[in-house]
């Protein structure tokens, strides 16, 4: 009954499978012929599109413009179903010719014109359906005709338009050809808005179904044939278990064998491939080696060499290291029944490493008389081998180092000791392993050990220093590194101490040196620098000595941690800078130098040494030589003056007698001269002669007098001259005097003192230099300046210029003739006021020699600047007296007679201000100091600070402005008292300042009366 109900189960299935294949390929068989029956169908509708769309159009063209008679039709041209129909006969005949069965396609309608295009049953029925549902746009179906299965696919074609009724509407209407082709009513009387045709096209599918059933038969016989091996299988198993049955008693002894059999190998395969052990099983005769008989274990994982390769060495003796192989081989050789030995020795596994091995081995009498054989256990023991050599690698590195080594148990007592610790101490090893670390380091208690230990398990290590007792009771000074160290639940402290006495000695004679070169360098006069070379290669400023501090009057100290570019951006800007760094890299020894510097910082000329205090570490000392430079150079420049001065008092006195003379003689010749023209008839020819004898001799008059002016001895005519006013006189006469392409400009002081000079002589300076300076512009256009003003000069001032070793310092009216020409080297300069010296092709050379006659002669000085391509400029002194008085009384009047006291700091950038405000400033009573700009005013007021009492500030300079001078001022003394003095009005200032603590305002120009009211009320406040 059971194998009846898994017969009709098997046979159930396989006919489920059989009708799915068979559905699924039927299926798969539809769709192709469908596809191919649209693809056929879209063909057809090509040659329609094309006729109606390019052949009917043309065809009306045609007849329209009368190529075409009216009433013709054929066909062939013009039915596109008619051409399309025979198109697919040609089209079946080639299908036959392949082999492939015809394709049954008729364009159907129920009103044809050719009976051939009638629709069938199926068809009429699809053409209502197109119709009465009008949203269906295709039809397929598997259908029977004449006893064959067919595929029929069907579109609608042609639904009727207003086009289509002209041949297919009423007979009448259609053209006459057409009537005449077609005598019946097939093809007219339709409707516009009816589908009247459809696309009807068959496929036969017999072949491809019978396909599809055989595939399906195919799947049925399998599965029934797979069915029935399925019984006979079972059957068959069904015997067996039956026969098997039988022997189940005998075999269940031998089954419980086998799996015990089976437990014990896996077992022993699971434990061996957890251990790092192998056994082996050797034997030999006599005489002979011993040869592998069985082998297991780890000896893969150790050697490399698998238990195949190793039957095939035969002997495991080649593996052994060739060092230890001879003696290997005497130990096993050596063996004798009953005797275990252990023996050590390396092996060479298959990657080349080394390994150490142990072979327990014991020997046993084989089956014959003469066979040995021997049971070994052999272990990996390389990382033990490695382990106890580090150990004693250890031992001897930690007996070899020289600091004393001490391991502590958390009680305080001592385990262990290094050789270090008994040498330095003096005790034996055992004597220390019975102490205590109180007993060793006298300055711990075993409290205190104790407690420390809880602290060290929490950070690990600790430094500190302390003393160690020796032995003999000397003390030891030492540093102790104390350690953690815990293995397991063992825990211990230890502790490095190094005998630091050596360095003890060392730091206290360092600390004594480092005192005394403090000592040296904070007393030094000279500034010095201390730099640090970094890593990085820039140079950091460590610091500076007091000297420092005073020599650049800033303190150091806001500059430590900066490099060298940023604390001190003048000297890093030039080679100084990479100069520090080849010293401090020690690429150059000691350099000595002198430098000039003008920094807000440094400022000055100084004798720079440079050298390495250490490695990395750089010193700079700095040594102010700028007053002995400039009293060398004054001392110089003063040597050269006396020596021209001396060479022209000696050219003078030559000129001067010569002048003396010549002009004797020239008096007898123009005597002589004027009498023979008196004695001589008029019509005598010799009068003409005795003319140019006359203006020969007067020319020759005009050089001694210029003889006379260079040797000082000419005669003046002195009387009270206003500059000014003299220079603009001769503005027309200067303008005519030099070339078209050069340009005077006037910068006039608005107020000087008047001097006593002769103006004639003046007038004679003042032309020769700006025709010298319009020859010096020559042909290319120039300016030539020529500016006036008065100044206060002292006597480093008055050194710069040309005669000045007998004018005293005070108050001077200038002149200065600047010029945009070719300029003069410095040769050339040094011989300008030479008698007789000239740079033109025709010349006397006394021009300039005059000038500086007639400067001596008026107890003045001149200076000349001149550069080869910028031009020269020639400034002359000239001592204003006693007019200064009677400028002053001019401006104001001091008539209440209040008189201040101490010192004023007058700060302008214009000369003349300097030398008029200095004048003023002493008629009230005051002493007074001048700078040029804000930052001289700045140093002046740091050297001088307890004497200035108040400040006198222009508010527009260069370098530093008036404000940014007077905030600096306030951050050196808060209470300073500054008047600000400008040409804007006093508002706009006092708004710019207001709050700031700014003492008072004096607008420019401004006079004596004005300036007192401004200080006195300043004072009374």
């Amino acid at each position: 009954m059971k194998l009846f109900r898994q017969i009709v189960l098997a046979l159930a299935l396989a006919s489920l499978i059989c009708i799915l294949t068979y559905t699924a390929v039927s299926q798969y068989v539809v769709q192709k012929a469908e596809e191919n029956l649209r693809s056929i169908m879209l063909s057809h509708r090509g040659f329609h599109a094309y006729i109606q769309r390019v052949m009917h159009p043309t065809y009306y063209k045609a007849r329209d413009k009368g190529m075409i008679d009216q009433n013709f039709y054929a066909p062939e041209i013009l039915s596109s179903s008619y051409i399309t129909r025979v198109m697919h006969d040609f089209f079946n005949e080639a299908r036959v010719k392949e082999g492939l069965p015809p394709v049954y396609y008729k364009l159907a309608s129920n009103n044809p014109r050719n009976p051939v295009s009638r629709a069938d049953e199926q068809e009429e029925a699809l053409i209502r359906l197109f119709n009465s549902n009008r949203s269906l746009k295709e039809y397929s179906k598997v259908v029977t005709v004449n006893g064959h299965r067919q595929l029929i696919y069907a579109k609608p074609f042609l639904e009727t338009n207003q086009p289509c009724l002209r041949c297919h509407g009423k007979r009448e209407d259609a053209p006459s050809g057409l009537q005449a082709l077609y005598q019946g009513e097939g093809g007219f009387n339709e409707k516009a808005g009816v589908i009247r045709a459809i696309e009807s096209i068959r496929i036969p599918i017999d072949d491809d179904l019978l396909a599809a059933l055989v595939a399906a038969s195919f799947s049925l016989s399998a599965v029934i044939i797979l069915a029935l091996l399925y019984l006979f299988n079972q059957n068959l198993r069904q015997k067996v278990r039956e026969g098997t049955e039988a022997l189940q008693g005998e075999i269940e002894e031998r089954k419980a064998i086998q799996e015990a059999l089976a437990t014990s190998e896996e077992n022993y395969r699971q434990f061996t491939a957890l251990t790092s052990d192998y056994v082996h099983r050797c034997s030999r005769k006599l005489g002979a080696p011993y040869r592998i008989e069985w082998i297991g274990g780890a000896l893969g994982s150790i050697s490399g060499y698998d238990i195949e390769e190793m039957y095939q060495l035969g002997c495991w003796m080649p593996l052994v290291h060739p060092a230890d192989r001879e003696s290997t081989a005497a130990e096993l050789e050596s063996l004798r029944p009953g005797e275990t030995r252990e023996l050590t020795f390396r092996i060479i596994a298959k990657d080349q490493s080394v390994r150490w091995i142990s072979d327990t081995c014991r020997c046993e009498l084989g089956s014959c008389q003469d066979e040995l054989i021997v049971y070994g256990a052999a272990s990996d023991v390389t990382e033990r081998v490695l382990a106890e050599e580090m150990l004693q690698l250890t031992r001897v590195t930690v007996n070899a180092v020289s600091d004393a080594i001490f391991w502590a148990a958390p009680d305080g007592r001592v385990v262990d000791v290094n050789e270090a610790a008994c040498l330095k101490l003096g005790y034996t090893r055992e004597e220390l392993l019975g102490m205590t670390i109180p007993e060793i380091d006298p300055g711990e208690s075993l409290e205190e050990l104790q407690q420390q230990f809880q602290e060290l398990r929490q950070v690990g290590t600790v430094c500190f220093e302390s003393t160690h007792r020796a032995k003999d009771g000397r003390l030891i000074p030492v540093e102790v590194s104390v350690n953690y160290v815990r293995h397991g639940d063992v825990e211990r402290n230890c502790g490095i101490a190094r005998d630091i006495s050596e360095r003890k000695a060392m730091e206290e004679a360092l600390r004594q040196s480092e005192e005394s070169f403090r000592s040296i360098v904070e007393s030094s006069p000279l500034a010095m620098h201390f730099y640090q070379l970094a890593a990085s290669g820039e140079l950091v400023f460590n610091g500076g000595n007091p000297s420092a501090d005073r020599m650049f009057r800033i303190s150091h100290g806001d500059l430590i941690g900066k490099t060298l570019e940023e604390a001190f951006p003048l000297l890093a800007a030039s080679d100084f800078s990479e100069l520090c760094r080849k010293v401090a890299k020690g690429e150059l020894g000691q350099q000595s130098f002198e430098r000039s510097f003008d920094d807000n910082l440094i400022r000055g000329t100084y004798s720079v040494q440079m050298y390495r205090s250490s490695p990395a570490m750089l010193v700079v000392d700095f040594m102010d030589i700028t007053e002995r430079k400039r009293g060398e150079e004054e001392r110089l420049n003063l040597e050269k003056q006396l020596l021209h001065a001396q060479k022209l008092e000696s050219l003078g006195v030559l000129a001067g007698g010569i002048a003396h003379d010549f002009n004797n003689l020239l008096t007898s010749i123009m005597g002589h001269t004027d009498l023979a023209l008196l004695r001589l008839n008029r019509e005598s020819p010799v009068r003409e002669n005795l003319h140019q004898v006359e203006l020969a001799a007067t020319r020759a008059a005009d050089l001694a007098k210029q003889m006379l002016a260079y040797s000082g001895r000419g005669k003046f005519l002195v009387e009270p001259i206003d500059l000014n006013r003299l220079v603009e006189e001769m503005t027309k006469m200067l303008e005519i005097s030099i070339s078209k392409r050069c340009v005077l400009r006037f910068n006039l002081a608005a107020r000087i003192p008047m001097i006593d000079a002769d103006a004639t002589q003046l007038r004679q300076i003042i032309m020769n230099l700006v025709i010298n300076a319009s020859e010096a512009i020559g042909e290319k256009s120039g300016v030539i300046a020529v500016s006036t003003g008065c100044m206060q000069c002292d006597r480093r001032y008055l050194n710069s210029f040309w005669l000045n070793e007998q004018i005293p310092e005070g108050l001077y009216i200038w002149f200065e003739i600047a010029d945009t020409g070719c300029g003069m080297d410095k040769e050339t300069v040094a011989k300008i006021f030479d008698p007789f010296f000239t740079t033109k092709f025709t010349g006397r050379g006394l021009g300039m020699a005059a000038v500086l006659g007639i400067v001596r002669g008026h107890k003045g000085a001149i200076k000349v600047y001149s550069e080869v391509g910028q031009g020269t400029s020639f400034k002359v002194l000239l001592p204003a007296g006693e007019r200064v008085k009677e400028f002053l009384e001019a401006y104001g009047d001091n008539e209440d007679g209040w008189k201040g006291k101490g010192t004023v700091l007058l700060v302008d950038d214009e000369e003349t201000v300097i030398g008029i405000g200095s004048e003023m400033l002493k008629e009230l009573g005051f002493e007074v100091l001048t700078a040029l700009d804000g930052r001289e005013g700045l140093e002046l007021f740091k050297q001088q600070k307890e004497r200035i009492v108040a400040v006198l500030l222009d508010l527009t300079m260069p370098h530093l402005d008036g404000e940014q001078t007077f905030r600096e001022l306030r951050l050196l003394d808060p209470e300073v008292k500054v008047i600000m003095s400008s040409g804007y009005n006093e508002q706009e200032v006092t708004q710019r300042f207001a709050g700031k603590g700014l003492a008072g305002f004096i607008q420019k120009p401004y006079k004596l009366s004005t300036l007192k009211g401004v200080i006195s009320g300043l004072f009374q406040n």
